[in-house]
């Protein structure tokens, strides 16, 4: 039995011998009980996985950058207000359904709000709506990139071009080698898999379609 899957407990609950490949190449055969987790998960990503989240001091603390006021929308939202600094990295949770989603299209601008104020650097969103949001700086992770944040039979170029085409535009054209230095520029930076920039994303890893998607 050849057994795939990306969850370790599985492998070391099932497997007698795990065989890691990475990027189409060969690294190790081994029987299971060779393997801890860290010495697995190296194998899968090829380095070290020690202090992979170190704790940074004093990171927060500037200016305020992103200000929300008594922001209410039609949807769930009633008189939302808070403040992220700049070098903050500020989390929501919550359960399925407590507004986390309709909370950041709001920002966005991509769901109509009926109240409130959002602010960036000072600079209050007027209108509020996805282009001034994306001029002001303000983007969307979408958790739902394969209905909501990328156009899969499009290649990797215009699926990375997407949310800034006005960079790219001259006298209403699309100058496709700006835009093509620009978006081989986003796949060095992010290291995104892709054996060009004409392969359809759909074609791509899961991992590397976000890339793209935050690129």
């Amino acid at each position: 039995v050849v057994y795939v899957s990306h969850k370790l407990d599985e492998v070391f609950e099932i497997a007698d011998t795990v065989t890691v490949l990475r990027d189409g190449r060969h690294i190790s055969t081994k029987p299971i009980g060779e393997h801890s987790n860290d010495t697995l998960i190296q194998d899968m990503i090829g380095r070290r996985i020690d202090n992979l989240f170190p704790r940074q001091r004093g990171a927060a603390g500037g200016k305020v950058a992103l200000s929300v006021e008594k922001l209410s929308t039609a949807r769930k939202l009633d008189e939302v207000s808070f403040e992220a600094r700049a070098g903050e990295v500020l989390g929501f949770f919550g359960l399925m359904g407590a507004g986390r989603t309709e909370l950041a299209k709001a920002i966005v601008g991509y769901d109509p709000i009926t109240a409130g104020t959002i602010s960036v650097d000072g600079q209050r969103l007027t209108p509020h709506d996805t282009r001034t949001g994306v001029r002001l700086g303000i983007g969307l992770l979408t958790e739902d990139r394969k209905s909501e944040g990328l156009m899969g039979e499009l290649p990797v170029f215009q699926n990375a071009s997407l949310a800034s085409l006005g960079a790219f535009a001259r006298m209403g054209f699309i100058d496709t080698a700006k835009e093509h230095r620009a978006v081989q520029d986003y796949v060095d930076r992010f290291r995104i898999k892709t054996p060009s920039l004409f392969q359809q994303v759909k074609n791509l890893s899961g991992g590397n379609q976000q890339k793209v998607l935050i690129s």
